[in-house]
C-alpha cells in the first residue's frame, strides 16, 4: 500500500473537487485510488491518498481555472515515501516543468514564442525559485503558494494558445496542407436528417449565420444484434437509410466500430459456443461489407479491446480483430483498416479495470502492419466509462505519443455540457470498491449505496454526498463544453497523423434502439418489472458487459451532443465551425 499526503490552504481546495483526486503511476496511466481529508489546524487540511503499490507516482486534481473552464492539472512523479508535501507548491512544480519541456520541443521545431512570453516564462521560473526556498510554516508561503500555481496555469494556457494559433496559422499556409475530416456519429434510430438539414443546408436560398458546412464524414452507430437479429437475417433498412440521407448530403462514410467488446451481441448466439460465435461473426462481417460495397472506405473493425474482460481473453480479441481486418482488406483491397481504444488516456485504472493500456497494446500491434491506423474514442466526463479532461500540457503528451506511432490517428470525442446525475452514486463509490465490496456489491446492489452512504458519513472522499450535483452543475456547462473541446480539436489539428475527427453524440436525449429492450416500469400496481425484459435480460446475461455499464448504451453521455433536445445548436458547433474556416478551409 503506498501513501501521498499533501497540506494545503482549508479554504482553497473545494471538498467536491477534492473527491475526484486521482495518482498515476508508470506512463502517467491512473491507477485505483482512495482519498481523505482531515482538518491540520484551523488554516489547514491535510490530503490523503492511498495506491494498492508503494510507487512513486503523479497527483491529478480538478481544477476550475480564472476564464472557467475545468480540467485536471498535476504534480511531477513523487516519491512515496510518508512525507508531507505542499499541495500548491507541487502543483506549481508541475505546471512550471511541462511549461519548460514543451518550450524546449516547441523551439526545436522552430517555435518562437514572443519576447513578451519569454518574458513572462523567466519571471515564473524566479518566483517559483523564491516560493521553493520558503519555510513551510511562513506566514505568507500558503498564500504565496497558491497565487504561484495560478499565475503558471495562466501562464501555461497562454503560452498553448500562442503555440496553436502559430503552428495552425502555418498550417494554413502551406501549398499542401494536411487534409483532416470532421465527422459525426450518430445510432441508426435517430432523425438527425432534420437537425442537420436546418444547420447546414440553405433555407430559401440563404445560410444559416455563423455555422458553415462543418462535417465530411458520417459515422452511422449499429452494433451486431441490430443488422441480425436472427441467424442469417439481416436487417439493412434502417442502415440503408442513414447511408443514403449522407450520400445525398455529400457526406463520405467511415465504417465501425464493428464490434465493442463488452457489448451485447445478438441474443441467438447465446445459444452458440465460442468457435460458432465467430464464425457466425465472420459470416456477419462478410454480409456487411458486401453489402455496403464501395459506399464506404474506411473500417474500424473493434474497440475495446484493452479493457479488463472476463472473457475472452485479450489475446483473443486481437485476432478477431486481425482476421477481421484481414476479411475486409480480401474484399475491398483500397479500403483503410483502423483498431480502436475506448480510452486511450488509460482512464479506467481509476476503477482498477485496466488490462493494459492502449498506447502500450499499440506499440505492439503497429509493429505487425495489420491495421493502417488506430480509432481513439475520447469522451470527456466524470464517469468511470470516461476521460478527466486534461490541462493543455497534457494533451499535447497525449498527442505526442500516439503520434510517435507513426500510423494516422482517427479520433472520436464528445464532451458533457450538463451533469449527468444518474451515475453519481455508483461512480463515486465504485472508484474505491476493493475486491470484497466488490463481490459483496455484485450479490447485493442495495449494498453499494449503504457502503457509499456510510463512506461519506465517515469522511470518505469519493463517495456520494450533498455537495455532488451542486458541482457537477457549476463544472459541466455548455460553455465548458465548448472550451474543452476547442482545445482538444486545435491540439489534435496541430497533428499531421491525425486524418479525422469524429464528434461521437449528435444530440441530447438520444433515441434508445429498436431491438433493445426498455427497462421502465410497467403500468402495473407492483410496480414490478415486464417479465419480457426479465427473461431477455436472464437469456443475454452469459454475454453482456463486466462492469457498470454497457458501453454502447445510447444514454451513456446523455447531454454531450452538440444539438440541444430541441434541435438547436449548442455554441460548440458554432465553434468548430469556426475553427474549420479558420484554419483548414
Amino acid at each position: 500500500m503506498g501513501e501521498f499526503q499533501f497540506f494545503y490552504p482549508a479554504n482553497e481546495l473545494d471538498s467536491a473537487l477534492a473527491k475526484r483526486v486521482f495518482v498515476t503511476k508508470r506512463m502517467r496511466y491512473p491507477v485505483e485510488s482512495h482519498a481523505r481529508v482531515k482538518d491540520l489546524d484551523g488554516s489547514r487540511r491535510v490530503l490523503t491518498v492511498r495506491t494498492a503499490t508503494p510507487e512513486s507516482g503523479a497527483l491529478y486534481i480538478p481544477h476550475v481555472a480564472r476564464d472557467g473552464s475545468f480540467f485536471f492539472v498535476s504534480t511531477e512523479t513523487l516519491p512515496c515515501d510518508g512525507n508531507r508535501f505542499s499541495l500548491f507548491l507541487e502543483l506549481a512544480r508541475g505546471q512550471l516543468s511541462r511549461i519548460l519541456r514543451k518550450q524546449s520541443d516547441w523551439t526545436s521545431v522552430g517555435f518562437r514564442p514572443s519576447s513578451g512570453m519569454r518574458s513572462s516564462i523567466r519571471k515564473a521560473v524566479r518566483r517559483f525559485a523564491e516560493l521553493a526556498t520558503l519555510d513551510y510554516g511562513a506566514p505568507e508561503f500558503d498564500a504565496r503558494s497558491v497565487a504561484t500555481f495560478r499565475m503558471l496555469t495562466d501562464l501555461s494556457l497562454r503560452l498553448n494558445e500562442q503555440f496553436l494559433s502559430n503552428v495552425l496559422d502555418a498550417r494554413r499556409k502551406l501549398v499542401n496542407p494536411w487534409t483532416t475530416r470532421f465527422g459525426f456519429t450518430v445510432d441508426l434510430n435517430s432523425p438527425w436528417e432534420e437537425t442537420y438539414d436546418q444547420a447546414f443546408l440553405p433555407q430559401n436560398g440563404r445560410r444559416r449565420s455563423k455555422i458553415d458546412p462543418v462535417f465530411q464524414t458520417f459515422n452511422p452507430e449499429f452494433g451486431w444484434r441490430e443488422i441480425e437479429p436472427e441467424p442469417g437475417v439481416y436487417d439493412w433498412s434502417l442502415l440503408d437509410a442513414a447511408l443514403e440521407s449522407a450520400e445525398k448530403r455529400g457526406l463520405q462514410i467511415t465504417m465501425g466500430p464493428l464490434l465493442r467488446w463488452g457489448s451485447k451481441p445478438p441474443a441467438f448466439v447465446d445459444r452458440l459456443n465460442a468457435k460458432e460465435i465467430l464464425d457466425r461473426f465472420r459470416k456477419y462481417v462478410d454480409a456487411l461489407v458486401t453489402h455496403v460495397g464501395p459506399r464506404a472506405n474506411r473500417w474500424i473493425v473493434a474497440t475495446n479491446v484493452e479493457s479488463k474482460l472476463d472473457v475472452p481473453p485479450i489475446e483473443t480479441r486481437l485476432v478477431v480483430a486481425a482476421k477481421t481486418a484481414f476479411q475486409i482488406r480480401a474484399m475491398r483491397p483500397k479500403a483503410e483498416i483502423f483498431l480502436g481504444f475506448e480510452l486511450p488516456f488509460g482512464d479506467p485504472g481509476r476503477r482498477g479495470a485496466l488490462e493494459m493500456s492502449g498506447y502500450d497494446l499499440a506499440t505492439r500491434v503497429a509493429r505487425r502492419n495489420v491495421f493502417d491506423g488506430f480509432y481513439l474514442e475520447v469522451n470527456f466526463g466524470e464517469t468511470t466509462i470516461s476521460s478527466a479532461p486534461p490541462d493543455p500540457m497534457e494533451m499535447h503528451r497525449f498527442f505526442d505519443r500516439w503520434s510517435s506511432l507513426g500510423v494516422p490517428l482517427c479520433i472520436g470525442t464528445s464532451c458533457p455540457s450538463a451533469p449527468t446525475t444518474q451515475y453519481a452514486v455508483q461512480d463515486a463509490a465504485t472508484q474505491q470498491l476493493d475486491a470484497i465490496t466488490t463481490a459483496k456489491a455484485a450479490a447485493n446492489p442495495e449494498f453499494l449505496r449503504q457502503w457509499a452512504e456510510r463512506q461519506y458519513a465517515e469522511g470518505g472522499l469519493l463517495s456520494s454526498s450533498p455537495e455532488e450535483e451542486s458541482f457537477e452543475n457549476s463544472v459541466w456547462t455548455e460553455r465548458n463544453q465548448r472550451e474543452t473541446a476547442r482545445r482538444f480539436f486545435a491540439t489534435a489539428l496541430s497533428r499531421r497523423c491525425v486524418e479525422e475527427i469524429i464528434w461521437t453524440r449528435w444530440q441530447d436525449k438520444p433515441y434508445r434502439y429498436a431491438n433493445e429492450p426498455s427497462t421502465h416500469l410497467t403500468d402495473t400496481d407492483d410496480g414490478e418489472r415486464d417479465t419480457e425484459v426479465e427473461e431477455e435480460k436472464e437469456k443475454n446475461s452469459t454475454l453482456t458487459c463486466l462492469g457498470e455499464f454497457d458501453s454502447r448504451d445510447p444514454d451513456r453521455f446523455p447531454t454531450s451532443g452538440i444539438f440541444d433536445e430541441n434541435q438547436n445548436p449548442k455554441a460548440t458547433l458554432h465553434k468548430l465551425a469556426a475553427m474549420r474556416r479558420a484554419y483548414i478551409d
